[in-house]
């Protein structure tokens, strides 16, 4: 395995109901460590993800491991967006057994 690539779960918490001009749906997700992304999936993607899931990711790394990306291309995912931290209370709702 590749050391400068690890995987990163991130939380489905919202998906649009309608599509954007391109046909894609916005899906909000975030990870446990609060980085936070919007992006768009087809409709048509052959796996659908849910409110809840959670959908590993995997990123690139600088030489001291810090996350320098990440690969949504490889889930069929277009347009991410950086969305803000979300506060850390509502970290807690989404991720409860997080320890903060």
């Amino acid at each position: 395995m590749n050391k400068n690539i690890q995987s990163v779960g991130f939380k489905v918490v919202a998906i649009s109901k309608n599509t954007n001009s391109f046909g894609l749906l916005g899906h909000v997700l975030i990870s446990r460590d609060g980085a936070a992304y919007e992006v768009g999936r087809s409709i048509c993607t052959a796996s659908k993800w849910a409110v809840g899931d959670i959908i590993s990711v995997s990123t690139r790394l600088n030489k001291s491991g810090g996350i320098i990306g990440y690969n949504f291309a490889e889930l069929c995912c277009e347009i991410p967006r950086a969305l803000p931290a979300p506060p850390a209370k509502l970290l807690r709702e989404i991720f409860p057994s997080a320890a903060r």
